[in-house]
């Protein structure tokens, strides 16, 4: 996948992908794709309360389980997935300004400034 350009594929995907996370019970309050700007790629990142650098890790088996499931494969694998708390800067960011409740939704959310912060480009699934 070419991290540096969001593309249509890469939207049904990620969809795809947080839908059948949710069918499997693994629900992220938070999920969207998300420009880093340092590293110029994009990513899909999944938000949860308390996720520590252990937790994180046995979320991402989970989430290689489900990515292995889904049919036909995502070209979006576990590399091209982020996980953070709905703790981070970004996450609460996100969350003073976006709320879409449960279900999923595609918002593209680009060049806003929250608190003084740019969020430079997101394609936000759900923010719950």
């Amino acid at each position: 996948m070419d991290k540096t350009t969001l593309v249509e594929k890469d939207l049904r995907e990620g969809k795809d992908i947080v839908e059948n996370l949710d069918k499997e019970g693994i629900f992220f309050p938070i999920a969207m794709w998300y420009f880093i700007t340092k590293s110029n790629e994009w990513r899909l990142v999944l938000a949860k309360e308390g996720i520590s650098e252990t937790g994180a890790r046995e979320y991402y088996k989970k989430i290689q389980k489900v990515l292995n499931k889904i049919d036909p494969r995502p070209e979006i694998s576990v590399s091209d997935i982020s996980l953070m708390s709905t703790e981070s800067e970004v996450a609460k960011l996100i969350k003073t300004a976006v709320k879409t409740g449960k279900e999923i939704s595609g918002i593209r959310f680009s060049g806003n400034v929250i608190n003084g912060k740019l969020i430079h480009d997101a394609f936000i699934y759900r923010v719950n």
